[in-house]
């Protein structure tokens, strides 16, 4: 993890603000969010420190029932959002940019190899030594599959980008994360998200 000059609050302002900025820009869902801060950023100076929801409607695709939200989740108002939103570029030079480990892969694969034995030589034994699998065994033969079947959806998300903070990704990428997951979030949000 690189340094960073900002303090973790700010850290969590901005990867706050990623969150909704994605949500809110389905026009711009296959973009880095960081260049979707320099976007919002242009745009903003161009139209004179200004941003209107019809803006973010218009240029931005947000859904007309999100902007209300959208605007409240930076605690601002019509008013200052635009300066909230311009500000934001300024600070991704100061962001730390960490990356996922490829530890995952590996560690799948030798804790499965190890589950597999356990599991097999314990159906083995049961088997063999107490004369016959019983319902129990089961069950732990279950747990085993359902076990290897959350490996593989943490596998697959570590795989999705290497860069660990929301706004190194695309809005895209995020939504393939929750999907992956689960999702706590409001609906709205990831309805909000999609093209």
């Amino acid at each position: 993890m690189s340094g960073s000059q900002l303090n973790g609050q700010q850290i969590k302002n901005v990867l706050s603000a990623s969150a909704w900025i994605g949500a809110a820009s389905p026009k711009y869902s296959n973009v880095v969010l960081t260049r979707v801060f320099e976007i919002y950023s242009k745009y903003i100076a161009a139209n004179g420190m200004k941003i209107t929801a019809e803006n973010l409607i218009e240029d931005f695709g947000t859904n007309p029932s999100d902007v209300e939200p959208f605007i409240k989740a930076f605690s601002a108002t019509k008013d200052t959002i635009g300066t909230y939103l311009y500000s934001l570029n300024f600070l991704v030079p100061l962001l730390p940019h960490p990356r996922n480990v490829p530890i995952i892969v590996p560690l799948f694969c030798v804790f499965m190899v190890m589950t597999s034995l356990a599991v097999g030589l314990r159906l083995w034994s049961r088997q063999k030594v107490a004369g016959g699998i019983r319902s129990f065994d089961w069950l732990a033969l279950v747990g085993f599959f359902l076990t290897i079947i959350y490996g593989a959806v943490s596998v697959y998300h570590s795989q999705i980008t290497p860069y660990q903070a929301y706004y190194d990704r695309t809005w895209d990428q995020m939504k393939e994360g929750y999907k992956a997951w689960g999702s706590r979030k409001d609906p709205k949000t990831l309805k909000s998200g999609s093209s």
